[in-house]
């Protein structure tokens, strides 16, 4: 799929068919976890120049940075 150029978190079939593109998100953005119920996704990215928890909707809106310090902040997980 050509869209594979455009930066951002894409959700996808798991044969990779079908992708579409959450967020436009520039920059790495790695472990993603979806909420138990399935409605918000948490995950790790390096937008805004240092690595940050970030949490967003299904459908990509409610972008929303959950840290914001010096340190490097990873793998956010969902209580059970």
């Amino acid at each position: 799929a050509g869209q594979g150029s455009q930066p951002g978190l894409y959700v996808m079939n798991a044969d990779g068919s079908d992708p579409v593109r959450l967020l436009n998100v520039a920059g790495f953005i790695v472990y993603p976890d979806w909420s138990r119920d399935g409605s918000s996704l948490a995950f790790t990215s390096w937008h805004s120049g240092n690595w940050d928890v970030y949490v967003a909707n299904r459908d990509g809106s409610g972008l929303t940075r959950l840290t914001d310090n010096k340190v490097s902040d990873a793998r956010p997980r969902w209580g059970m």
